[in-house]
């Protein structure tokens, strides 16, 4: 048996620098508080979710710095079968094993705030949660007003540890500090949130 074709994700980052120049985001997680929230109100925000955020709605943009092989074949699914075709990720080979569009991908430079704490016009800043790495594609793409939903990190198997709630303050604390040099508003509308911001 031969080896699997090197699989080439033909959209980059470059393109979409200040797309929605002065515009204002919602950005989506998977946290309890995106249940019943009244999205009616921020019909004029551009949205960025994450991973399988379309078993609730389909946003503009998705996030998905996971491998699918991450996640359970029920979110997988909805991530395959989704609807929305602008799904930014650093994983050149993220299809490879899986029935899925390459063609819905935009391949992102990602680098951890505490390796490179400044913001970039060539890469995105990262820490241990997708919702962090929307954040800072918003701004990217021109956000001066940024919302979110779904961030409570409340039974978060994977980041429930005291230090790793830490870590995730922090690097929030330090993306805010950063935004604000820039006129870049942040607020959390999530319910019961660890991670709230003073602006």
């Amino acid at each position: 048996m031969g080896k699997r074709p090197r699989i080439v994700i033909s959209r980059n980052l470059s393109k979409y620098k200040d797309i929605h120049k002065d515009k204002k985001f919602l950005i989506c997680g998977l946290g309890p508080s995106i249940i019943d929230f009244d999205f009616d109100k921020y019909k004029d925000y551009i949205k960025i979710g994450v991973n399988d955020i379309e078993k609730y709605f389909t946003p503009d943009y998705i996030v998905l710095i996971d491998s699918l092989k991450r996640f359970t074949q029920k979110r997988q699914a909805t991530i395959i079968n989704g609807k929305c075709n602008n799904i930014f990720t650093q994983i050149d080979q993220l299809t490879r094993d899986f029935v899925f569009k390459n063609e819905r991908l935009i391949r992102m430079s990602i680098k951890s705030i505490a390796l490179s704490p400044r913001l970039s016009d060539s890469h995105i800043l990262c820490s241990n949660n997708s919702t962090f790495v929307a954040c800072d594609l918003a701004r990217f793409m021109g956000a001066n007003d940024i919302k979110i939903i779904g961030m409570d990190f409340k039974d978060h198997r994977e980041l429930n540890t005291e230090e790793t709630f830490n870590k995730i303050k922090d690097h929030f604390k330090q993306l805010e500090k950063l935004f604000k040099q820039k006129s870049i508003k942040i607020e959390n509308l999530s319910k019961n949130t660890l991670v709230n911001f003073t602006n």
